[in-house]
């Protein structure tokens, strides 16, 4: 199974870090505009929000060759949280996009969406 990868300070994410769980529910919109809801999983799913920034160009390239490994949104892998320190066995990427902003050096920075695959 593959393994988000750490920076080089050993820390899978940076402060700020935005952690929380959710139910995922899907609508189904009808012809007679009513509409029905319906939870997607049993449980709620732990989502992380990890802005990283400062990256040298090594940790940039690690972090965009470890997307395009997962395909995006499609590949499962597991993930360290980095509030509790346990690893999280079945995780996925929340996009199939990554906007980098690189300005110098060591000064790329990336925004990623983790959620917990039940």
């Amino acid at each position: 199974m593959a393994v988000f990868p750490k920076l080089k300070t050993g820390a899978a994410a940076q402060y700020p870090l935005s952690v929380g769980a959710a139910y995922e529910t899907r609508v189904a919109n009808f012809l007679d505009l009513s509409e029905q809801r319906f939870r997607e999983r049993p449980a709620r799913v732990r989502r992380w929000v990890v802005d990283l920034r400062l990256l040298s160009h090594l940790e940039l390239e690690e972090v965009e060759r470890f997307f395009d490994e997962q395909r995006g949104g499609f590949g499962v892998f597991e993930f360290e949280d980095p509030t509790t320190g346990s690893i999280v066995p079945s995780c996925r990427f929340d996009q199939d996009a990554i906007s980098v902003d690189e300005r110098g050096d060591f000064d790329a920075a990336v925004r990623l969406v983790i959620v917990e695959d039940q």
